[in-house]
């Protein structure tokens, strides 16, 4: 179902696998991915990596944000998305998509248009339909 895709949110659950793999005795590791603001950088961005240093210094181990962000960028599960992942600055992991997916997606959207949500569908209950 690619018309009800939200690629924001399915980049965070690539990157929350990635960072649970990476680090699963973190409680709750902060999960930031947004848009790029500059598209040099690439299209999206995870900013996690800060965070969670502050979180694994507190808990006693030694770590620099360019080796956790280093650690979840080998963890990212394969995927229809993710082109190539880079790490920049002191841990910022830049996304760069698929052009094959973004096109199919640009198509889909211009072949039918902006399609809204399908609010509470799937909460309806089915009696009297056939």
């Amino acid at each position: 179902c690619s018309s009800d895709l939200n690629i924001n949110t399915r980049l965070k659950d690539i990157f929350w696998d990635a960072i649970k793999a990476s680090y699963p005795e973190l409680e709750n590791p902060p999960l930031a991915v947004t848009p790029s603001q500059q598209p040099k950088f690439g299209d999206y961005q995870c900013n996690s990596v800060m965070s969670m240093t502050q979180m694994l210094k507190t808990s006693q181990q030694k770590v620099n944000p360019r080796d956790v962000a280093s650690k979840i960028v080998q963890n990212i599960p394969k995927n229809e998305y993710v082109e190539k992942v880079e790490i920049a600055g002191p841990g910022f992991i830049n996304v760069l998509l698929k052009k094959d997916f973004v096109s199919n997606q640009l198509k889909n959207l211009l072949l039918n248009g902006v399609q809204p949500p399908a609010v509470g569908e799937k909460n309806k209950p089915q009696i009297g339909r056939a």
